[in-house]
């Protein structure tokens, strides 16, 4: 990530969340293996890591549930039948969080299990989605901001340049899905 670009690559990201996580839990984790469902990975540990990664990369994850939030702004089980995802729920899901398609997640999906299957491409995501606004704003002449390896930068002053919060972001895509709905 030397010099200047747009933002780092999935890739790079994807690498220091596997080391952010490797650090908090001092065991060796794949990046496509879920965390705790099949890494061992406890909640506390989970907490850190999310912690460190929004440290490192000043991105800020959202703190409400998305597929939640939608079941509140959409028909009735629609998105969630009595805490189990339906399967437009379940589709829904795998299209926030394609990561999740090569895992092995049960048929009868609890909403609040979901955390169980995230896996550090998850994390990774998260951020490149985070940083992949602040390009799209940047091209569209919105925003200003480079990467300088460290953070995303004004090119030409060199001040910081924030990126949404994670509501905001999460506030965005509630809004775009529940336009995509057709009408009942």
């Amino acid at each position: 990530m030397e010099g200047r670009q747009a933002a780092p690559s999935f890739d790079e990201i994807a690498d220091q969340v596997l080391e952010i996580f490797n650090g908090v839990t001092d065991e060796e984790l794949t990046r496509d293996l879920p965390l705790i469902a099949e890494q061992g990975v406890d909640s506390l540990d989970m907490t850190e890591a999310a912690f460190d990664i929004e440290d490192l990369f000043g991105v800020e994850f959202p703190e409400r549930d998305p597929l939640i939030e939608l079941s509140k702004r959409l028909p009735p089980d629609t998105i969630i039948k009595e805490g189990v995802l339906t399967p437009r729920g379940r589709k829904l899901l795998l299209e926030r969080m394609p990561e999740l398609d090569s895992v092995s997640l049960p048929e009868e999906l609890a909403v609040y299990d979901v955390s169980r299957y995230w896996t550090v491409d998850t994390f990774a995501r998260l951020v490149s989605g985070v940083f992949a606004h602040v390009v799209r704003e940047h091209e569209a002449g919105r925003t200003q901001a480079v990467w300088d390896g460290e953070g995303f930068v004004h090119p030409d002053s060199g001040e910081s340049v924030e990126p949404p919060p994670g509501e905001e972001l999460l506030e965005l895509w509630l809004e775009q899905k529940v336009a995509e709905e057709p009408d009942p």
